[in-house]
């Protein structure tokens, strides 16, 4: 079906749906945006004309009778679901959940084509998982790749199972040659008979391709194809891109042309590179795909990649279209009639999801909001980690300025977790209040509570250790600094913390003297100091719209000279006010 023909379809009624919009066409069939007319739900609904099911032998009947049972049993948070299975007289049509974000090659382009690492291991780790979701049914997918990869609510989803084959164990093998060129595996192309380790390479493939921008071998032909990947490894330097030693070793492993010497899945699964380390333990940046990836526990059930005796039914092909409905006994369907076009259902239709969109993205841009906010804490976490790894002199006092800084570190995120566990539309939208049914925003709530817990006992130590020596040091000086050993910040916290950090100012100067290399990280150091003083007046406001590590790299490319008027800048600022 061309695309004129599936436009003709837009406006059609099927069941309690109707048609809104193509959003793609195969050779086999075309998948398109709709609606429930009753409960407004947007889905997205594959419709695959019955005459087509016998072609090639019936494997197209095959590959569907697949796809209709592996999305009516999975229910795995990556893999897409599938709400109901109708038939016409004349089509298929499998009704499933809409994602409302496009799909992973979109949003790859949207970054000029070049994800970083710790985002990209992200979005690996949720494949994995929507992975293991369809070995665990003794599936292989055969055709992973960026555009089958789809986002809906910031969660990424395994879609497009059309070239999926289910086997009697994940120890079996399939002949079928099928997926697409650049990700797919060498033995597939070679008409070799094949298992889940080609899966593996197609993986292997698309972190390359997210990481370098463009897919490890040549895609030029088969030939080149089959020539590069028994040739050549993968090839690391391409655009100037430097990845960790660990995805180097891993993507040689997933990419190896031989099946027997590719890496295995228990072995993926256990890399270090996608198990769940604490996301924070020094409050690091946090974005909403650590968020998402966070919920993902990658320990797998061995007994899964263990031989599995189950046996599954031989298919008729030519009693096909007969049995797709009685081999989905648990899933909603019911033969429907293919109705005409109607205008103003389309309309209706058409409106609903524009608003369903903007809502979307209100609720997406909040929550980004959200995450923006925390993060600027950071800054002050980055700069109290700066002063412990400093090496002092003797006659620094470095609790005083550590201790102050922790304590305004614990003071705003109790402040922002008041305003998380509150639900205060700080924000004003609209839509804020259903923030709180999604996963990943309970997820970051959570993440922030464990952020607060660990600085906590970071503060604990501090204080501690400063009681003792605030006694052993009993002065004037000393005594109007002892009020803030309390939790609750004391009416002259404000003017204390600046006092305090001015003075360690002071301090680092007096260090300076020994070498060019030293008085510039003293330099440094004196402005992230600076800058934790105007941290409220006006730091974080530069913070809520760049990375921290962005924001405090762009001081190395300074001149001292220009160092000493910045210094001289801030200096004015604080007094400023």
């Amino acid at each position: 079906m061309n695309n004129q023909q599936s436009r003709n379809f837009v406006g059609k009624k099927i069941d309690d749906y109707i048609l809104v919009d193509v959003l793609g066409t195969g050779a086999f069939g075309q998948v398109f945006s709709a609606q429930n007319i009753i409960t407004k739900e947007s889905v997205a609904i594959k419709s695959v004309s019955k005459a087509k099911l016998k072609e090639h032998n019936g494997l197209v009947g095959q590959l569907l009778k697949t796809e209709v049972q592996v999305l009516a049993q999975c229910s795995n948070i990556n893999v897409v679901k599938m709400n109901k299975y109708l038939e016409s007289e004349n089509n298929c049509y499998l009704v499933m959940e809409y994602c409302n974000q496009g799909d992973l090659e979109q949003l790859w382009k949207k970054k000029n084509r070049i994800i970083p690492e710790v985002e990209a291991i992200q979005y690996i780790k949720q494949i994995l998982n929507g992975m293991r979701g369809l070995h665990e049914m003794n599936v292989i997918h055969r055709d992973l790749k960026l555009p089958n990869i789809l986002i809906s609510n910031n969660v990424l989803k395994i879609g497009d199972l059309g070239f999926a084959k289910r086997m009697e164990s994940l120890d079996g093998v399939v002949k079928e040659a099928l997926g697409t060129l650049g990700t797919m595996a060498p033995e597939i192309i070679e008409f070799k008979p094949y298992g889940i380790l080609a899966d593996m390479f197609s993986i292997g493939a698309i972190y390359y391709q997210m990481l370098f921008g463009v897919l490890p071998f040549s895609i030029k032909s088969y030939n080149d194809f089959l020539r590069d990947v028994k040739s050549n490894q993968p090839n690391f330097a391409r655009n100037n891109i430097k990845i960790s030693k660990e995805s180097q070793e891993l993507l040689i492993r997933m990419l190896n042309p031989e099946p027997k010497l590719r890496l295995q899945w228990n072995q993926l699964y256990e890399s270090p590179l996608f198990s769940n380390q604490v996301i924070n333990p020094a409050l690091c940046q946090l974005t909403v795909e650590q968020v998402v990836a966070k919920q993902v526990d990658l320990k797998m059930n061995k007994q899964v990649y263990q031989q599995n005796q189950q046996k599954f039914d031989n298919i008729n092909n030519q009693d096909m279209i007969k049995k797709l409905q009685s081999d989905v006994p648990k899933l909603e369907h019911k033969q429907v009639q293919d109705n005409s076009n109607d205008e103003k259902l389309l309309q209706e239709a058409l409106k609903q999801k524009q608003m369903q969109q903007q809502k979307t993205n209100d609720l997406n841009n909040v929550f980004e909001k959200y995450l923006n906010e925390r993060n600027t804490l950071v800054f002050l976490g980055t700069v109290l980690h700066e002063i412990h790894q400093r090496k002092h002199t003797q006659n620094t006092n470095v609790f005083l300025p550590a201790f102050i800084i922790s304590k305004k570190l614990i003071i705003e995120m109790n402040r922002f977790l008041e305003v998380l566990k509150t639900q205060r539309n700080i924000y004003n939208c609209a839509y804020f209040f259903e923030l709180y049914t999604f996963p990943q925003f309970n997820a970051f709530i959570k993440l922030c509570e464990e952020d607060y817990q660990i600085q906590m006992a970071h503060y604990n130590v501090i204080q501690q250790q400063l009681q003792i020596i605030l006694q052993q040091m009993q002065n004037q000086a000393n005594e109007k600094y002892i009020s803030e050993l309390q939790p609750a910040p004391s009416g002259q916290f404000e003017e204390n913390y600046r006092d305090i950090l001015i003075n360690y100012y002071m301090q680092l100067q007096d260090e300076k003297g020994i070498n060019d290399d030293q008085d510039n990280a003293i330099n440094n150091l004196s402005i992230y100091v600076l800058d934790t003083i105007l941290f409220d007046k006006d730091v974080k406001r530069q913070l809520l719209n760049q990375k921290v590590e962005d924001y405090l790299d762009k001081f190395n490319f300074l001149t001292c000279k220009e160092k000493d008027e910045m210094i001289a800048q801030k200096f004015q600022q604080i007094y400023s006010f």
